[in-house]
């Protein structure tokens, strides 16, 4: 049997090192001469180390706020959700962006920790397409009328 040796790992480095962005693989090698590392995947983890360490968490960021200025070999930021953004739960994601309201309906409530919700447009008032998510119902001109939940006055 001819036993061919396996070329080395790409990201093995002298004495062990890992680059920034690189984390020792959990239980690999016995020394630092014979450790594996990986690719810290950025979202949820990296290393901003040229060591022997594994690859950290990223911070959790709570309702109301979102991770921000996060990669591989940068641990992120949580910064609270701006106008128009929201944040659930407690996570290492980005605040997700309102969502907009199909026609003859306005989206109330969206912000920080809440996603809002879809209203109906009142009778007498109408908005005539999805648009964005702060689009407003709009009352009927003078002499016209809209029944609840309308895209246009007659």
């Amino acid at each position: 049997m001819i036993r061919v040796p396996l070329p080395p790992s790409p990201h093995k480095h002298e004495r062990g090192r890992n680059d920034r962005g690189y984390g020792r693989v959990a239980n690999s090698g016995s020394t630092t001469d014979d450790m594996d590392c990986e690719s810290c995947d950025g979202n949820s983890e990296y290393n901003d180390a040229n060591d022997h360490s594994e690859c950290d968490d990223q911070p959790l960021c709570a309702p109301g706020s979102g991770l921000t200025n996060n990669d591989a070999s940068t641990q992120g930021t949580c910064v609270e959700c701006g106008t128009g953004f929201y944040s659930l739960t407690n996570s290492v994601d980005a605040c997700v962006a309102c969502s907009t309201c199909p026609a003859g309906f306005q989206r109330v409530g969206c912000g920080e920790d809440s996603a809002g919700e879809c209203v109906a447009c009142a009778a007498g008032t109408f908005k005539a397409g999805e648009g964005s998510y702060s689009d407003e119902c709009q009352t009927c001109s003078a002499g016209s009328y809209s029944a609840a939940e309308a895209a246009a006055c007659t």
